[in-house]
């Protein structure tokens, strides 16, 4: 085959290429070159700028790909987050906090405490003497046990749902910083 005589479209350096090369290297400039054939005219393309454009696309598609991850997250986010909360009697809702747990329950005891000392006043004056019957209202002292029972449970139940919300911020946090410094490290900034 003829050699055919071309010119480097980094460098200008003279080159020559076999006639069915279609790619070859400058000698001056190192650059990979790509023989492009036309009817009526040769010439090279530099594909190392194809290959640092293709890196610099693949470098903003991850850049992309991490901005969708994040978004995605918050969505998932904000979405789990309305699952978590707790609902106020007005409608309104708030972050669940273990304090009103604690609250809940000291409130229960209190009105446990309270309930049996009136009912240790009312039992007290109502039967003053020992061996007169209590016509039914021995269970009345016991009634207090509700409101224990209630401040308790909701004790529990306040105190579950802040760990759940404490366990599902904390994940959401880390993934978040890890996607923040992984597009930060991809964009440089």
């Amino acid at each position: 085959m003829d050699a055919i005589a071309l010119s480097c479209q980094k460098c200008g350096a003279a080159l020559r290429a076999e006639g069915a090369e279609r790619f070859l290297t400058c000698g001056f400039c190192r650059s990979r070159l790509e023989i492009l054939r036309s009817p009526d005219s040769l010439r090279t393309k530099v594909l190392e700028d194809l290959e640092r454009t293709n890196a610099g696309l693949a470098r903003e598609l991850e850049a992309t790909r991490l901005r969708l991850a994040l978004s995605d997250l918050d969505r998932d986010w904000h979405a789990e987050r309305e699952t978590l909360m707790v609902r106020g009697e007005n409608g309104g809702s708030f972050r669940p906090r273990r304090a009103w747990g604690v609250l809940a329950a000291v409130i229960g005891v209190v009105q446990t405490v309270a309930w049996y000392s009136i009912a240790a006043g009312f039992e007290s004056r109502r039967f003053p003497g020992a061996d007169v019957p209590r016509d039914g209202f021995a269970f009345f002292p016991y009634l207090g046990i509700l409101p224990a029972a209630i401040g308790i449970g909701v004790a529990w139940y306040q105190i579950a749902r802040a760990r759940a919300y404490d366990h599902a911020l904390a994940r959401y946090e880390a993934e978040r910083a890890d996607l923040a410094a992984r597009l930060r490290a991809q964009t440089g900034t």
